[in-house]
């Protein structure tokens, strides 16, 4: 596991995993952020994990995610999920929240690819979230607005 901060604006991590039955690598993982001034935030991820017992579980990705800050206290951020192993998109996720001193709610549509469900077809979903700083929340606050 390795851990980088190039500057304030750009750092990396990278972690891979060795299996100790075989000697043959079994996890490579790395993720790049970006950010600025303003907080707006573009993250690149890549994942390769081989299952040592089943190889279906195996796992090549790429992950894009980002937040935009739009107008103050305005925020556009979404995120992407491709599966390299079978070319299909994963998920693909677009929301809205408005961040107010101790309290923040938003909006987010999530389109889960056929690969995700089980019964072979994609899923459009719409959330709606509350948060109360510092107490707690109502609904799922997506990955994006966790930077």
């Amino acid at each position: 596991e390795l851990w980088w901060r190039f500057t304030p604006y750009v750092s990396a991590y990278g972690d891979i995993g060795v299996s100790p039955y075989d000697g043959n690598l079994r996890r490579v993982n790395g993720v790049i952020t970006l950010r600025d001034r303003r907080n707006d935030v573009l993250q690149v991820e890549y994942h390769n994990t081989k299952n040592r017992i089943n190889a279906e579980n195996d796992i090549n990705g790429i992950n894009l995610t980002g937040r935009l800050k739009t107008i103050n206290p305005l925020y556009l951020h979404g995120s992407l999920r491709y599966n390299l192993k079978g070319s299909v998109w994963v998920d693909k996720l677009v929301g809205l929240e408005y961040q107010a001193q101790c309290w923040s709610m938003g909006v987010v549509v999530e389109d889960k690819g056929a690969s995700t469900t089980s019964f072979n077809t994609s899923e459009l979903t719409v959330q709606v979230y509350f948060n109360l700083l510092g107490i707690g929340d109502v609904g799922n606050r997506p990955g994006p607005m966790s930077f």
